[in-house]
């Protein structure tokens, strides 16, 4: 019984493989740059978020290591879903390099008519610009009841809402978010609402005054002049007069100091003059 029990698990093994942060980044990236670079250009392109509860959708179909189209047993009450899936053989998941295998088939599709020479939907799925998330996941399978026998990884995305709209075209072809809903920006010619992705608008400026220091030095000699002196910053005035009934007037607008000095009549010429005088009167 028991060997029966061992035979039975050796012979089908399923272990699923977390879905990192960064295998979520790469994800995401490799859906957007696909969708920015369509061609011709997109008006109504949607901006794809990353979503766990469809990862966990993923997760939930992966495990029956089924390499069959998903339906409502597999993904029960969930509708307007669509699931893409791939196996292979390799040691490790690349997911970005998996998305770009998806988009493949995008090169045997042409918008103009409408027509896939080969096979497109996977491609197509991506690149849906109605669909506004998804979510991967991976997990490795060794079934023995599989036509191969061999160990693969089965790898899905789940869309949503689902793409492939019969004898519609993946999107609107027109100017980059030329089509967006109201309310909707553009970025990376993709339309979203997601308001952390604006463009930082905001500027930090400082304007400063320069400070001017004026040193001014004005001598005025001579009988009866004046000179008029105005500064509007900072300013040292040092006036010198010289000479008799000399002035000067120094007006500032700002932080003036201002120092005037008189020239006086020598004290011997008054003692001369005053002998003068007496001898005369005598």
């Amino acid at each position: 019984m028991w060997t029966f029990v061992f035979l039975l698990a050796a012979s089908w093994c399923a272990m699923a493989k977390n879905t990192t942060d960064e295998d979520r980044a790469k994800i995401l990236e490799q859906h957007i740059l696909m969708r920015e670079s369509v061609s011709p250009s997109a008006s109504d392109m949607q901006l794809l978020r990353y979503s766990t509860h469809l990862e966990s959708l993923a997760l939930q179909w992966t495990a029956n290591c089924l390499r069959k189209t998903a339906n409502s047993t597999l993904l029960p009450n969930h509708t307007n879903t669509a699931v893409t899936w791939i196996n292979f053989q390799g040691s490790i998941v690349m997911y970005d390099s998996i998305i770009s295998v998806f988009g493949n088939g995008l090169q045997n599709y042409f918008y103009e008519n409408n027509t896939c020479t080969g096979y497109c939907v996977l491609g197509l799925q991506v690149i849906w610009s109605n669909t506004t998330a998804v979510g991967c996941a991976s997990t490795y399978c060794s079934n023995s009841q599989q036509s191969t026998g061999q160990h693969f990884y089965l790898v899905a995305c789940v869309y949503q809402p689902a793409g492939n709209i019969p004898n519609l075209r993946p999107y609107k072809n027109g100017t980059s978010c030329s089509s967006c809903p109201n309310g909707f920006f553009c970025h990376r010619k993709q339309c979203t609402n997601d308001t952390s992705l604006l463009p930082n608008t905001t500027t930090t400026s400082s304007t400063a005054t320069p400070s001017t220091t004026t040193n001014t030095t004005t001598v005025a000699i001579g009988t009866s002049s004046s000179m008029t002196t105005t500064t509007s910053a900072s300013a040292n005035t040092n006036t010198v007069a010289t000479g008799k009934s000399s002035s000067m007037t120094t007006i500032s607008t700002t932080g003036t100091t201002t120092t005037s000095v008189s020239a006086q009549v020598p004290a011997w010429r008054i003692l001369v003059f005053a002998i003068l005088l007496l001898f005369i009167s005598s």
